[in-house]
């Protein structure tokens, strides 16, 4: 078993993300990645930035970051009371990254 399949949270994005992010995947021809998600759920990845005035990244280790972030958005699901979904956008990917990561 992956580390990631032994995670203590595991859980879907929310529809509304996925629809939000098939349609700038459609308009910006980049594929939407999940392999940050359940990492996200779990705490296990955060935004950082590279230096005080720098580029913020996806970081889950010194091996697995993504490359900088051009837009970040904030998709609330009001059908439920869940903690929102945030989808990351990239110069090649668009990333999406469970709310739990930040509280």
């Amino acid at each position: 078993m992956s580390e990631l399949e032994q995670m203590s949270i595991q859980k879907l994005p929310s529809v509304k993300a996925m629809m939000k992010a098939t349609e700038l995947s459609m308009d910006t021809e980049k594929p939407i990645c999940l392999d940050y998600y359940l990492a996200s759920c779990n705490k296990l990845c955060k935004i950082a930035r590279n230096g005080a005035d720098g580029d913020k990244f996806l970081f889950k280790s010194q091996e697995e970051y993504t490359s900088p972030l051009k837009t970040m958005y904030k998709i609330a699901d009001d059908s439920t009371n869940e903690v929102d979904d945030y989808i990351l956008e990239t110069q090649n990917s668009i990333y999406i990254i469970s709310g739990l990561m930040l509280t």
